[in-house]
């Protein structure tokens, strides 16, 4: 079975992200300059190893340099001692002349090998741990074992890299990147401080990058694509799962390999990965403590991305973000007032609300936004609002957290929606008939979802609410009598 993640289920950001953009393209470049101008060179050195490794292994009793044991990692070695074993056990003798021939011999073997090893890019560029060198510690990240390695890392770094560069803006996003590459190369060293195996690839800086989305875009679902066959590609499936189940799966499972397999001899990395990706842990729980997103990164981008529309927008925006969220509601207020379908003084109304905690200003903005990006036909702009993670923490009026609902059952995410109708219908007072209509849409979700024995449970608390008059009753009947329902989402 193959498993990919191929897309987001919201992947919108407020500026181009030119750092991931950049790290890709210098990756595909440097790989691509690479392949042409070390073509064969690969091939030709590990034939000359393999001579030399095979010559040994047919004259066991010949000492081998210590890097050329290096190179032949722990299950070799140990190969290499039952055979000398072997050798000695078999009484069998050469003449101190012969010998002294044959070392001479592999001498020379091992000192070609090594030679055209220590021509390869990896070899240069790479991060060796047991000869280390500071420039290979940034350069490691940008070559790569083979176009698979490659477009596995970009494909991840695509899915990520975007989002966290939009959150923490270029200059973090830069050095979250190297830090996290740096942290790999280092838990790399640790687990194999005596290997002669360059590592390359950008996987621990990625690592740190995936960390980064576990912190701040947890809910974030990742589409996966699923080949159960995968050489008939025509069978497969997707499965949309949060990052909060994905990432960390994945992460146990680099620590398990990390922790039962020896790290030289592992074609993988697994340490660099884990290190990598705790230091994006660390990296985006300092940034979340200190409040920098809000504080500093989100200011900053939010004044250079603003449309200065009308000047009053632009003082009301200023003093939201330096904090005067009473002169910002003033300023903002009086906008509205002289041009109540102004989508800027909107936005900026709604933001004013998020970072205040107001959420009954919050729901009214993000209502009169959704309704004037509908007339606009804006889509993008109206899953910005429902994406928004700030009004989640809110206790927002049960009008916007049904239409969100709304929105997110036609879109498709039933789950999502249950989730919300869920959270309406319990906050509600007993009398309150937005807990019977979250009540009544969330049994017809459920219902159309397949799941009808929910459905009926859901209905039945309807029909018990004090305010289900006959309307209610025959909307609950008549979602009853859909056939055939299908099961495409869950309770």
């Amino acid at each position: 079975m193959l498993i990919l993640p191929i897309a987001l289920d919201k992947n919108e950001v407020r500026r181009v992200p030119w750092v991931t953009w950049t790290v890709i393209g210098v990756c595909f470049a440097v790989h691509l300059a690479l392949s042409v101008l070390w073509a064969g060179a690969d091939a030709a050195a590990s034939r000359q190893l393999d001579q030399s490794l095979q010559y040994l292994g047919e004259r066991p009793y010949l000492s081998p340099a210590p890097r050329l044991l290096g190179l032949m990692g722990k299950d070799g070695r140990a190969a290499l001692k039952r055979v000398a074993e072997q050798w000695a056990n078999a009484g069998e003798a050469v003449t101190p002349e012969t010998a002294q021939s044959e070392q001479e011999r592999l001498n020379q073997l091992t000192n070609e090998a090594l030679e055209s090893l220590d021509r390869l890019a990896s070899h240069r560029l790479g991060f060796v741990p047991a000869e280390p060198n500071p420039i290979t510690l940034v350069t490691h990240t940008f070559v790569h074992g083979g176009w698979l390695h490659l477009l596995g890392n970009m494909l991840f770094l695509f899915l990520t890299g975007p989002f966290i560069e939009d959150l923490f803006g270029r200059p973090l996003f830069g050095a979250l990147y190297v830090l996290s590459g740096l942290a790999g190369a280092g838990a790399f060293a640790v687990g194999a401080g005596e290997s002669t195996v360059p590592l390359v690839g950008a996987s621990g800086a990625i690592a740190g990058v995936m960390g980064a989305f576990l912190v701040r875009l947890a809910a974030r679902r990742i589409e996966l694509l699923v080949l159960p066959v995968p050489i008939i590609p025509a069978f497969r499936f997707i499965l949309r799962v949060p990052a909060f189940v994905v990432i960390p799966l994945w992460a146990i499972e680099q620590v398990y390999y990390a922790t039962t397999l020896a790290e030289a001899d592992s074609p993988v990395a697994f340490s660099a990965h884990v290190g990598g990706f705790a230091a994006g842990l660390v990296f985006a729980g300092v940034l979340a403590f200190l409040r920098v997103e809000q504080s500093h990164v989100n200011p900053s981008i939010e004044r250079k991305i603003s449309i200065e529309q009308n000047p009053a927008i632009t003082k009301a925006n200023d003093a939201r973000l330096a904090g005067d969220h009473t002169a910002a509601r003033r300023l903002i207020d009086a906008v509205l007032k002289a041009d109540s379908r102004n989508v800027d003084a909107w936005n900026v109304s709604w933001q004013i609300a998020l970072d205040a905690g107001d959420g009954e200003r919050a729901s009214e903005a993000g209502l009169r936004l959704i309704e004037l990006h509908r007339r606009g036909g804006d889509d993008d702009m109206i899953w910005g609002i429902v994406g928004e993670q700030r009004w989640r923490a809110l206790r927002m009026p049960s009008r916007f957290r049904m239409s969100v609902a709304e929105l997110l059952a036609q879109a498709g995410d039933a789950r999502e929606a249950i989730d919300i109708l869920r959270h309406v219908s319990a906050e509600c007072a007993p009398s309150d008939v937005a807990g019977l209509r979250a009540l009544v849409s969330e049994g017809e979700l459920l219902w159309r979802a397949g799941d009808q024995a929910a459905a009926r449970r859901v209905f039945e608390r309807a029909r018990g609410h004090a305010g289900c008059s006959e309307p209610w009753l025959e909307r609950i009947e008549q979602a009853m009598r859909v056939s055939r329902p299908t099961r495409d989402a869950g309770s």
